[in-house]
């Protein structure tokens, strides 16, 4: 089956409602053309008369001329369709409900696959959650980097909580720096 086949089957199990909706700016902007080609045509195009008389656009009946309609239906669904494209392309791709993306807080399930069996063979980095330092895990995919860089103000604990844990256990080289000295 042909995707415009498939495209018309789809429209046509739409609702009256759903149908308007898609076609009322096509209509609407393929009747505005066909008055623009319409007035152009009778002035003569002549620009500043076609400018002085722009109010005949929307104040008067429209007579339907074939040469005006054959310009203005297809220039009119031509800039409703751009319209369409252009929006449908250059908009964000975002899943409702989730406005703020997908992320969720890590649980104790996850980080288990990073963590060795023996607790020397760790990196604490918190109280329940560690990553292992061997340099090849049993799945290549768990593989990680193993350096740590630790940020924080004076006094939050970066020394006492993280540092001298990590220290104690002497299970690999480590290069400190101190700007206090």
């Amino acid at each position: 089956m042909s995707i415009i086949k498939k495209k018309w089957e789809a429209f046509k199990a739409r609702s009256m409602l759903q149908k308007l909706k898609i076609l009322l700016p096509y209509v609407v902007m393929m009747l505005l053309c066909s008055r623009i080609v319409e007035l152009w045509r009778l002035c003569q195009k002549n620009l500043p008369k076609f400018m002085l008389h722009i109010s005949y656009i929307y104040s008067s009946f429209p007579r339907f001329q074939p040469k005006d309609l054959l310009i203005g239906i297809p220039v009119g669904g031509a800039i409703v369709y751009y319209i369409k494209w252009t929006i449908k392309f250059h908009s964000k791709n975002t899943r409702m409900g989730e406005e703020y993306g997908s992320s969720r807080w890590g649980t104790a399930e996850d980080i288990k696959p990073f963590i060795d069996e023996d607790p020397f063979n760790n990196i604490i980095l918190s109280q329940t959650e560690m990553l292992s330092m061997k340099p090849k895990m049993k799945e290549f995919s768990l593989n990680r980097n193993k350096h740590v860089i630790i940020y924080g103000g004076s006094g939050s604990g970066k020394t006492y909580r993280i540092v001298k844990p990590n220290l104690y256990q002497l299970h690999s080289s480590y290069v400190l720096t101190d700007p206090n000295g």
